[in-house]
């Protein structure tokens, strides 16, 4: 039986190309992959925020999240094939990411996690961080931070200790 990597989704474009970096790991190092999109439980907001949204009625909003998670899964499902990678994917409601991620991973008996820190910002790095801190506090399974932040003159990414592609 091969490994599993286990990678939290959102609706995010950031989270689609984390994912399909985190594809490429798992293609390399001959681990299966399972996708876990998180969506957020539907709230009642502001009449402003309904407006801007569109999401009137929680049945427009869980249909607009499923989609997107529809979206996100046939993507990787793609990139999976091309890397030989055996993709599974999972759709959640949490207001508590960090727990879902823990509870999937065991789950699904996944031998790592890939946290991907993004390519910009200090406080997008610090947030991901957190993430994988109290992920690592939860659980005994590993989680793979992968850093990718550049200089403004383009420099290559620093390598941080335990951070791979």
């Amino acid at each position: 039986m091969r490994p599993k990597l286990l990678i939290p989704l959102d609706a995010s474009s950031a989270s689609r190309e984390a994912a399909l970096k985190a594809i490429r790991y798992a293609g390399r190092h001959h681990m299966d992959v399972v996708g876990h999109f998180i969506a957020p439980p539907f709230r009642y907001r502001s009449l402003v925020n309904l407006v801007k949204s569109g999401h009137f009625r929680r049945e427009k909003y869980a249909k607009a999240m499923i989609d997107a998670a529809e979206e996100h899964f046939s993507g990787l499902e793609a990139a999976s094939k091309s890397a030989r990678v055996r993709f599974s994917g999972v759709f959640s409601y949490s207001n508590n990411v960090v727990d879902e991620v823990v509870l999937s991973a065991r789950k699904f008996l996944c031998g790592m996690i890939y946290v991907d820190a993004g390519e910009v910002g200090y406080f997008r790095l610090r947030k991901q961080g957190n993430i994988a801190r109290k992920i690592s506090a939860r659980c005994e399974i590993p989680v793979l931070v992968r850093h990718a932040a550049t200089d403004d003159a383009g420099a290559p990414p620093a390598r941080i200790a335990g951070a791979t592609d």
